[in-house]
């Protein structure tokens, strides 16, 4: 039972995220939400902002989970692209995470200790995995920032929060072109 009310919490704020944005978020707004009392909140979250850090977590936790889960054949080149596949159907899939995983330190949200060490974790297996990349014409560790610089700001521009204001079709599509390119041009054509 306590497992489904965290859940439960969660879901009630991440809609709410969505819906009407991190500064309508507050305990009220999800304890009416989840159709529960207050009280119940802050016993689990503390208060918004555990709540708010509790959604970042999962968030990491997915990311680094749906990433890991990446099938592993393939060459090191394939095996990046799948990551940042999932990082762009994170991004799409779950809006209230991934915002709050990336730009919500400027809206009133300040993540955890122990929600920056998980965003670490994260990127050091995306490190990892760039790492592995044979022909390398650049330090693995930039290579890796500037992939994700390029389907971050992909993303901020082309889905969040302007989505359909630039007339691209198939922005998923566009943003893993743009990745396929860059590595391309710093270790040679994807097999």
């Amino acid at each position: 039972m306590a497992i489904e009310t965290r859940a439960k919490i969660l879901k009630a704020a991440s809609d709410l995220l969505v819906e009407e944005g991190i500064n309508a978020l507050n305990v009220r707004a999800i304890s009416s939400k989840a159709g529960m009392s207050t009280i119940g909140i802050y016993r689990r979250f503390g208060d918004r902002q555990g709540v708010l850090d509790a959604l970042c977590q999962e968030g990491w936790a997915r990311l680094r989970d749906t990433m890991n889960a990446c099938d592993s054949d393939g060459s090191p080149k394939e095996v990046i692209m799948r990551r940042i596949e999932v990082y762009v159907d994170i991004a799409n899939d779950y809006p209230a995470h991934y915002q709050l995983m990336f730009e919500a330190s400027t809206r009133g949200y300040k993540p955890s200790a122990d929600t920056r060490a998980l965003a670490r974790e994260t990127f050091q297996e995306v490190l990892d995995g760039v790492a592995t990349l044979p022909d390398l014409t650049v330090d693995s560790d930039l290579l890796a920032i500037e992939l994700l610089g390029l389907t971050h700001g992909l993303l901020t521009v082309g889905v969040h929060p302007n989505k359909g204001i630039l007339r691209v079709k198939d922005w998923r599509s566009a943003i893993l072109s743009a990745c396929s390119a860059h590595i391309e041009a710093r270790t040679g054509p994807v097999s």
